[in-house]
């Protein structure tokens, strides 16, 4: 396992789609990230289904 960048913490999340499915994803740019599946760049599941709401997320060191 590669650790994470100096100060960059990975960053477990959980979405809630339009089609009422939840996605789960692992990322250390939670912004970047959820914008991604926002614009249809992100997850092939969430590009098609889209991402209706960011429910929670948890930050992990590694």
């Amino acid at each position: 396992m590669r650790a994470s960048p100096v100060g960059k913490s990975w960053c477990l999340y959980l979405i809630e789609c339009r089609n009422g499915s939840y996605y789960a994803g692992i990322t250390n740019d939670l912004d970047a990230r959820y914008l991604a599946h926002v614009e249809g760049r992100g997850a092939r599941y969430t590009r098609a289904n889209p991402p209706l709401r960011l429910i929670g997320s948890r930050a992990y060191p590694d």
